[in-house]
């Protein structure tokens, strides 16, 4: 078939008009530029975008901050693999392949997956993935989203992100530190999906996923300030969603100060004095201790805290309430998860035992 001259000059204006609005490598998100990568295969990837300041210094044990505006383009087109992520966020683990690997205190950022002739006219669904650990490991997701976008015939943008975690994440001390700093870190990622993901060819109206403490996570959005809607996602889908171990904030406060005499700090000062402590001294002295009551170490020491603001109740309170965010939901389980936390437990009184340590509101008329 030949084509008509007249055809040629509107294929080339219809090529033209593609290539125009497809997103730039260069993406400016209002406070920083950032250059990402094609990698041949349909897909472009922006990787380690901040989505907040630093927590260092005074920000250290803090809810998340705006980034430092900066007109400087910074490269987020490293080549795929996974040394070339952002070091993941500092955590606490005795499981081998998390021992001496590379962490770092500087660690929100997120990364974006996207097709590479998405615009900015394309609004693509969005899927915000939040990884497992147990919010003590494994804050860096490091996985390849190229597949799941070929999945979705190019349809999709997929967001991953880095948040705190352990002792940086979910400290508490009383009213002097801010708990749950790591769920709030998350919230932070959401809002920047809220104003950015469109710069990507995404939909601000994107989907929040989670597997394991990713999937707890996906719980505690929903119910989190109480079940309001702050409208930071329209639907979730979360993998081994759970009745995460939580604990109040007088329970935490144990947990902290046996941390404060670890680290070498006194009750007086505990917070600057933690704050002026290098991270190495931080990671030394995160030992875990067990529950208020308990006899046994917990699987992981910290995480979210019944804090009367962003965490109002346990879990399966607010559920069965009703005080969540009412969105479409699909929920699912990871199988044979359970596996990776079973403990030799042949006796009934060793079952309770396990439980009591990894859910610390439990009491023995719950499992009588």
């Amino acid at each position: 078939m030949r084509l008509r001259p007249a055809c040629v000059p509107l294929m080339a204006m219809v090529l033209f008009f593609t290539l125009v609005n497809a997103v730039a490598p260069v993406v400016d998100v209002s406070y920083s530029r950032y250059r990402g990568q094609d990698l041949g295969n349909g897909v472009t990837h922006w990787l380690g975008m901040r989505y907040a300041a630093p927590p260092l210094g005074d920000l250290r044990f803090m809810p998340p901050q705006d980034p430092v505006r900066s007109r400087q383009t910074k490269n987020a087109n490293m080549i795929l693999s996974q040394a070339q992520f952002r070091l993941k966020c500092v955590s606490q683990s005795a499981k081998a392949r998390f021992i001496g690997k590379p962490q770092s205190e500087d660690c929100l950022f997120l990364n974006v997956f996207a097709p590479s002739n998405a615009s900015r006219h394309t609004k693509l669904p969005g899927f915000v993935y939040i990884q497992g650990g147990g919010f003590n490991d494994n804050s860096r997701p490091k996985i390849n989203r190229a597949d799941l976008i070929r999945a979705s015939n190019m349809k999709m943008v997929v967001v991953t992100l880095n948040y705190r975690v352990s002792v940086l994440g979910f400290v508490s001390y009383g009213d002097k530190v801010q708990p749950n700093n790591g769920l709030l870190d998350q919230r932070k990622a959401f809002e920047w999906v809220q104003k950015y993901i469109s710069r990507f060819g995404g939909n601000p109206r994107h989907v929040l996923g989670g597997s394991s403490s990713g999937g707890a996570s996906v719980a505690f959005h929903l119910v989190a300030y109480g079940g309001r809607d702050d409208r930071l996602f329209h639907a979730t889908a979360p993998e081994s969603i759970s009745a995460s171990p939580i604990k109040t904030v007088e329970q935490a406060s144990y947990q902290a100060k046996s941390f404060i005499e670890k680290v070498g700090c006194t009750s007086e000062d505990a917070i600057a004095c933690m704050r002026a402590k290098t991270i190495a001294e931080i990671i030394a002295a995160n030992i875990k201790v067990p529950y208020p009551g308990g006899t046994r170490l917990p699987i992981g020491m910290w995480g979210p805290i019944i804090d009367g603001d962003i965490v109002r109740d346990a879990l399966w309170n607010s559920f069965d309430q009703g005080k969540f965010v009412k969105v479409p939901s699909i929920i699912g389980a990871i199988t044979n998860e359970g596996l990776a936390f079973a403990r030799a437990a042949s006796l009934p009184t060793e079952v309770e035992d396990f439980l009591k340590a990894e859910f610390s509101l439990l009491e023995s008329t719950h499992m009588a």
